[in-house]
């Protein structure tokens, strides 16, 4: 009696391949917004962080009367500089201290905020206003004229 062997493929067909190379297209294309959105408001988020450190920073500096001077930050959409002065005009750049952004946030309301040496004080309470130029989302950042800051 002849035996007949089955054949069983063993492997994937190309067409399997493609397929699934082709699904896994589709799911990348559809999350791409997501993730771009994503990056953007981490941009937002960083810019908020690193604009209120720089105010603690400043603050901290005009509280221990470093350098003999009031202290200060100046926001800019591609830097924050914590600098030595009574004006970001009048500084004295050795002690700069610059934070490089990525871009995509503008700074609005109080962009250059002054602490006061040894009280660390401000004349009033300071807002800065953070936009995200890709969406128009906003966040703030706020000093009270007794230099807390919150955000």
């Amino acid at each position: 009696m002849l035996l007949k062997r089955s054949y069983k493929p063993s492997g994937v067909t190309l067409l399997e391949i493609m397929l699934s190379m082709a699904i896994l297209a589709v799911i990348a294309v559809s999350s791409l917004p997501f993730f771009v959105t994503l990056i953007s408001k981490s941009k937002l988020d960083s810019a908020r962080l690193l604009t209120a450190q720089a105010l603690r920073r400043a603050s901290v500096k005009a509280q221990s009367g470093e350098a003999n001077t009031d202290w200060g930050v100046m926001m800019r959409p591609d830097k924050i500089v914590v600098f030595s002065g009574s004006s970001y005009e009048h500084r004295n750049g050795q002690y700069d201290n610059i934070a490089p952004l990525d871009g995509g946030v503008s700074f609005a309301g109080d962009t250059e905020i002054v602490f006061g040496k040894l009280t660390s004080t401000l004349a009033m309470d300071k807002t800065v206003i953070l936009t995200l130029l890709a969406s128009g989302e906003i966040k703030t950042v706020t000093v009270s004229a007794e230099g807390a800051v919150n955000y």
